[in-house]
């Protein structure tokens, strides 16, 4: 029987594929679990235009992205926090603060993009890493300063 994916499925087929199973699986699991459809011409044509679509979003997305990492590759940024008299911070430095920090900056960023190797209790400088889709990443110039 053919199908066509709605969701991507492990060991399968990815959403929008067309793939020639059994009977059993997609009438037994695939169909009623909302996995797949009974592939018909016009569902095929309509799943392939979906396809090229996606193909051309993920495209934009990727260009976008590029733009935004190679703005923000380099640049540096500054903390005021509190620090005992040895450099330690009363409080580590949060992603949230440095996310706040950026998009103070005129980068509009998402919290989980900002990426702290260990935990940020001293004064100091430090390499941030933002992770964007595609793979790509960014590297940012972090300085802590006491208050």
């Amino acid at each position: 029987m053919k199908v066509i994916l709605k969701k991507d499925v492990q060991n399968l087929g990815s959403m929008g594929d067309v793939k020639e199973i059994s009977d059993g699986y997609a009438r037994n699991f695939l169909i009623p679990g909302g996995y797949a459809e009974i592939a018909t011409k016009s569902l095929i044509i309509k799943s392939e235009e979906e396809k090229i679509k996606r193909s051309q979003k993920a495209e934009e997305d990727l260009m976008i992205a590029e733009k935004i990492a190679s703005k923000i590759e380099g640049t540096s940024i500054e903390l005021k926090n509190k620090a005992d008299e040895k450099g330690k911070l009363y409080a580590a430095i949060k992603v949230e603060e440095i996310s706040d920090e950026l998009t103070s900056k005129g980068f509009d960023l998402e919290k989980g993009k900002v990426i702290i190797k260990e935990p940020i209790k001293e004064l100091g400088e430090y390499e941030i890493i933002i992770d964007f889709a595609h793979g790509l990443e960014a590297k940012v110039k972090l300085t802590i300063i006491s208050e």
